[in-house]
């Protein structure tokens, strides 16, 4: 099948100028790295540098993404996909990318990182992720799935002078590497027993007449895909690895890991549930429901015990992964935007809480500065900026899901749509369960969670 070059190179511009502009940019990098003067040779001059010339190419990407007409093509011969959710899902990825780029120039003045291979780092970490919101194959999601994470990788242990972080990257690699090797083994499976890997196929392959007949090897691989989705995700039990790797991770790492690669995940997996397999209902909407209660009871029961603020944040992100497969568990259209707007809400809540580490600095004994690090770095906010303070407060009350704020609202529509499904009976009963089962965990420790 042949295809147009006008048609099919048009939505896909943004992508070619962003990675043609980052390997620009790491040949530029190289050369003036190697250059003998001390004042050029991996210092200040080399940071910023190479920090306003990656944030130009994101800034102009989104340009071109806000430009791009909406419309749906398919492209490279069917393995990747263009809609209207890849049109607005790649201009709300580049925005929170291009902010999060700019709230770190702080950090990476304080911490003294000026090795280029951070930004060349972070550029194709963004490129993999774009990819990856326009995959339309499961060959081209787990390309643009390991761009991402082998870029995630270095980023986490990029400290190499720390030993948590590198244990943080060590770590991350090896659980991530077991992830897709089980999403691989999935995929193998379903492309054994159907032939194609391609999502529009399958949507038209796993038909009605097929619900109660499900070939038992294209099951179990539905069951592996799904348990890399969990993975990447943080969803319980699958999120061993994010409070290690979260904590020994560069904190504007960490603030990366916790905001950007949510949102093409999401909107992949529910295209993967709702388009390829929403004829097996049936069987995935009990087994995100039992993955989600377990995320949001495990994610709020662990962030009591916490004393760190990354740690905190990172079992708060749990729960809020557990939140968005609730919603995707009731298998309706209403769960499906519900899910959708918890994602928008949720971008900016933890975008404005991990905001926080930037905006206040502790001093040390010689005066040096470090960033926050316990929550009882939070005891003097009020007296030293009020109004900070009054939006940290907000933010957290959002987070919690107070009424009249926008985590409200969130939660409220993720309940409705986990209610009004056809599993209102196990909903209620694995509730039950787990609240029966918190409460027995609580009661039975002698642990302190106060702050």
């Amino acid at each position: 099948m042949l295809f147009s070059l006008s048609i099919d190179f048009l939505c896909f511009i943004p992508e070619m100028f962003f990675g043609f502009f980052s390997c620009i940019s790491l040949f530029f990098y190289s050369y003036f790295s190697s250059i003998k003067p001390w004042f050029i040779q991996k210092t200040f001059v080399l940071r910023d540098l190479s920090f306003w010339l990656i944030l130009q190419v994101i800034f102009f990407t989104l340009l071109l993404a806000i430009n791009t007409p909406a419309s749906y093509i398919t492209f490279f011969f069917g393995s990747l996909s263009f809609d209207v959710v890849a049109f607005y899902g790649r201009i709300l990825l580049l925005f929170f990318v291009l902010s999060v780029f700019i709230m770190g120039q702080s950090y990476l003045q304080i911490k003294k990182i000026n090795s280029f291979e951070f930004f060349v780092l972070f550029s194709l970490s963004c490129l993999g992720l774009c990819f990856m919101l326009q995959s339309n194959d499961f060959l081209a999601f787990y390309l643009a799935l390991e761009l991402q994470s082998l870029c995630f990788y270095a980023l986490a242990s990029f400290k190499r002078d720390s030993a948590y972080s590198v244990e943080a990257g060590l770590k991350y690699f090896i659980l991530g590497a077991i992830a897709s090797g089980i999403y691989l083994f999935g995929c193998s499976l379903i492309y054994g027993t159907v032939g194609t890997t391609n999502f529009s196929i399958f949507s038209l392959f796993f038909s009605n007449s097929f619900e109660h007949n499900i070939p038992l090897s294209c099951f179990i691989g539905f069951l592996f895909v799904l348990v890399g989705f969990f993975f990447k995700l943080t969803a319980a039990p699958f999120h061993a690895w994010a409070p290690d790797t979260y904590e020994g991770a560069p904190t504007l790492v960490s603030f990366f890991f916790a905001v950007v690669p949510k949102i093409p995940l999401l909107l992949v997996f529910a295209r993967i549930l709702f388009v390829c397999f929403y004829s097996w209902l049936f069987v995935w909407s009990h087994l995100l429901l039992v993955v989600s209660l377990f995320s949001i009871f495990i994610g709020a029961l662990g962030a009591l015990s916490q004393k760190k603020i990354k740690r905190f944040l990172v079992f708060s992100s749990i729960s809020h992964v557990g939140f968005m497969l609730l919603a995707l568990s009731s298998g309706s259209v209403f769960g499906l935007s519900s899910a959708f707007f918890y994602l928008a809400v949720y971008l900016f809540m933890v975008f404005g809480m991990w905001s926080f580490f930037f905006c206040f600095f502790k001093k040390q004994g010689r005066g040096d500065l470090r960033l926050l690090k316990h929550l009882e770095d939070f005891r003097f906010l009020f007296q030293e900026n009020p109004a900070l303070a009054v939006f940290c407060i907000i933010f957290l009350f959002s987070i919690t899901g107070l009424p009249p704020l926008a985590g409200f609202y969130s939660k409220m529509f993720v309940f409705f749509s986990a209610s009004n499904s056809t599993s209102l009976f196990f909903f209620y009963f694995y509730c039950y369960f787990f609240v029966y089962c918190g409460f027995f965990l609580l009661s039975s420790t002698n642990q302190n969670y106060c702050f």
